[in-house]
């Protein structure tokens, strides 16, 4: 009989694509908040999977026009079988991105982020850019909406025989759309649509849903899946893949 034990150590998220519209904090105030999580889950049967995952967050409101957010996040993961050990998950980011109000509704962003990826054989990627984000006016007060349009330049080394470096513009769009089913439950959607400037059959398709569940002050649990389509992968890897991940989050 399969046996699957759960252990979330310290309060937890799992993101399986970097989707920062989905770790923004529209609610902050001015000031610093902080959140720290850790999950760590074991799975036997007649392999042993382990997985682990660490990952901070800072929040700065310098005022209500101008606020910023740093994530640093590290996932790694084993199977084990027959005392043989092969590593399946080693991933990490650093994320800063910084917001300002421009005029009413209309933001401007600039945004940093370094990374890495083993099993898209990623050894470096490092983004930066800029954009414009625009906030609906909905007449439903339970739904909240935004609009994103800007450009990134993306510099990614690969892991291969031939240690291949990629150097290109994307256009990054996005939209998503937020409602607050209840006063404890909100219901986030966010899609994606990134394309090289200078070739438009190289485009990715993100897609992030999630629900989140206020249990006790300052404790959310939280449901997420994750889809990623990718027209023309490094590597012949997958053009697509799925992720569904839950945990529990922790606000200090």
């Amino acid at each position: 009989m399969r046996i699957k034990i759960l252990f979330i150590i310290f309060l937890g998220l799992c993101f399986s694509q970097i989707n920062t519209e989905s770790m923004r904090n529209e609610s902050l105030i001015d000031g610093i908040q902080n959140k720290i999580t850790v999950n760590f889950t074991l799975e036997k049967a007649d392999v042993e999977v382990v997985e682990f995952e660490t990952k901070y967050r800072l929040d700065y409101a310098v005022n209500q026009n101008l606020t910023s957010f740093f994530i640093v996040n590290y996932k790694n993961g084993y199977l084990k079988s027959n005392e043989k050990i092969n590593q399946i998950v080693n991933k990490g980011f650093t994320h800063l991105r910084l917001t300002q109000i421009l005029i009413p509704q209309i933001y401007g962003e600039l945004f940093f982020q370094i990374g890495f990826n083993d099993f898209l054989s990623i050894k470096e990627r490092k983004i930066t850019g800029g954009g414009i984000r625009i906030k609906g006016k909905e007449k439903i007060k339970a739904l909240k909406s935004f609009l994103g349009s800007g450009l990134m330049n993306e510099i990614e080394k690969y892991d291969d025989d031939e240690n291949s470096n990629f150097n290109l513009i994307r256009s990054t769009n996005y939209l998503t759309l937020d409602f607050q089913i209840l006063e404890n439950i909100t219901f986030t959607n966010t899609a994606y649509y990134q394309v090289d400037i200078s070739n438009k059959n190289d485009y990715r398709i993100l897609y992030n849903s999630g629900l989140n569940f206020k249990l006790i002050k300052n404790l959310h649990f939280s449901m997420a899946i994750n889809y990623r389509y990718d027209n023309e992968p490094q590597h012949n890897i997958n053009k697509q893949y799925v992720q569904i991940s839950n945990g529990i989050t922790y606000h200090f």
